[in-house]
């Protein structure tokens, strides 16, 4: 994990994250979705202290998304979206892909 992006595990399902997703963070990020067992239980990333993400954490996103989705019940919920990331998800036309909580 980068010092620039911080996870932190809530509980098993629930993730917290500060930071900066970029080229430089995405791919501790999706190794560590990717060590996450399989469930039926939602996967929740609050995206509050979020100040920047590009295109490769977007990419990471959608990945997970599709991941999660694929196990059937099971969603990719983005809790509190910050600024930053809601104006990606609005410049890209994303806004709908995935499910937003506040």
């Amino acid at each position: 994990m980068s010092d620039r992006l911080v996870i932190d595990e809530v509980d098993a399902t629930c993730f917290a994250l500060w930071g900066e997703i970029d080229a430089h963070t995405a791919p501790s990020l999706h190794a560590h979705f990717e060590s996450l067992p399989p469930g039926t239980d939602d996967v929740t990333i609050d995206m509050a202290d979020i100040a920047f993400v590009d295109s490769t954490g977007l990419h990471v996103l959608i990945e997970l998304d599709r991941r999660f989705g694929g196990d059937g019940d099971r969603r990719l919920l983005l809790r509190r979206p910050s600024r930053a990331v809601l104006r990606l998800l609005d410049v890209t036309g994303l806004e709908d892909h995935f499910t937003i909580v506040h």
